[in-house]
């Protein structure tokens, strides 16, 4: 469907470059397999709909898959020959490597996250973060690659259930926020919008939000039956992407883009009990969207700077050291990271962007 840039493109360690531009109208997740060939993305394309698409020579060319016709894509992750991918209404799987796809019993939800479940590339089967159709904040777990999902519903939040960490079948980590009045069109930016950076731009440039962020996090030890809130901040931001180095090392990603707002991080490294910000990003309109695991470590951070004509600048930001500090390694002019995911085996990253002609692209960085 679109042919990537040279090979000779592929960034030197560490810094991050646009490898394959156009390959959708929007796209929202990325997942590659540990041997850092194997990637999926799930997004949309205008006349064609929603697109699952995949990539066999790392990230620089994109073919579309035999995915059945979906409302809206929102998330792929992926391990071996099985992909999930999770949207609107719908949840599809594949145990062929994108061959043939199936639809997910189970499902009924709007989940804008689906992740591996337990260790990235060895995985008991995937899990995915929403709501229901009663709105209830739900997680679903599939065992059977996809093919069903068993939701819990995590009764101890009181703000929108957006993301999860899985390190292991038992101790899952939920992050979850709301936007204040007005800032709720703009969601759309984040994940799944077919005009992403249009609508933002339109919408804060139409109706500055009124009211606050909230923050929170859950956390659950026994595997969905119970579940904690171990961090809940008002008036503050938003959070997005999280991920886990083990079960007691997490970090995830926050926002809050009014005018004088900022990007930041928050890690904890004692099982979820206190929660320390290890990065600000104090620029006007900067956002950080996701954040992904890489090595035993390491972590990327992923966002960018959405100015009043759409995506200005796209960031990226390295932490070797468990969270506990970032350095900005790269920027890229013109987009907004929606998502970032990293092979393990080769500690090679790919990123999801956005532009302001409404077109997305893959970014790409190795981490060795």
């Amino acid at each position: 469907m679109t042919t990537g840039l040279a090979a000779a493109a592929l960034a030197a360690a560490g810094a991050w470059s646009t490898i394959a531009q156009n390959v959708a109208t929007e796209s929202t997740g990325i997942s590659f397999n540990a041997d850092g060939k194997t990637g999926y993305l799930a997004g949309g394309t205008n006349g064609v709909g929603a697109d699952a698409q995949k990539s066999t020579d790392g990230g620089l060319t994109w073919t579309a898959t035999n995915d059945p016709a979906g409302l809206l894509y929102l998330d792929v992750t992926s391990y071996g020959n099985n992909v999930a991918v999770t949207g609107t209404l719908s949840a599809i799987y594949s145990n062929d490597g994108g061959v043939t796809f199936g639809s997910s019993a189970g499902y009924g939800a709007v989940a804008q996250c689906v992740r591996n479940f337990g260790p990235h590339d060895t995985p008991a089967g995937f899990a995915f973060v929403g709501s229901d159709f009663n709105n209830s904040n739900v997680v679903g777990v599939s065992t059977d690659d996809g093919a069903s999902y068993t939701q819990s519903v995590i009764t101890s939040l009181t703000t929108d259930a957006r993301y999860g960490a899985f390190p292991s079948t038992s101790v899952w980590y939920i992050s979850a926020g709301t936007w204040p009045n007005n800032a709720n069109a703009l969601r759309g930016a984040k994940r799944g919008g077919k005009a992403a950076a249009g609508h933002k731009a339109g919408a804060r440039a139409a109706a500055k939000p009124t009211g606050f962020y909230n923050a929170e996090i859950a956390v659950t030890t026994d595997g969905g039956a119970t579940f904690n809130t171990v961090f809940s901040r008002q008036h503050w931001a938003y959070l997005n992407g999280i991920d886990c180095l083990d079960t007691t090392r997490c970090c995830v990603a926050a926002e809050n883009d009014n005018a004088d707002g900022f990007a930041a991080v928050l890690c904890t490294f004692d099982s979820g009990a206190t929660w320390n910000q290890t990065l600000l990003v104090n620029t006007t309109g900067a956002s950080m969207l996701d954040l992904r695991v890489v090595g035993t470590d390491g972590y990327w951070a992923v966002g960018g700077v959405m100015g009043s004509f759409g995506p200005s600048e796209a960031f990226f930001y390295y932490s070797g050291d468990a969270g506990m500090t970032w350095t900005q390694d790269s920027t890229i002019s013109g987009y907004y990271v929606t998502s970032v995911d990293c092979a393990q085996g080769t500690q090679e990253c790919w990123a999801t962007m956005l532009d302001a002609l409404q077109s997305a692209s893959v970014a790409y960085a190795s981490t060795i």
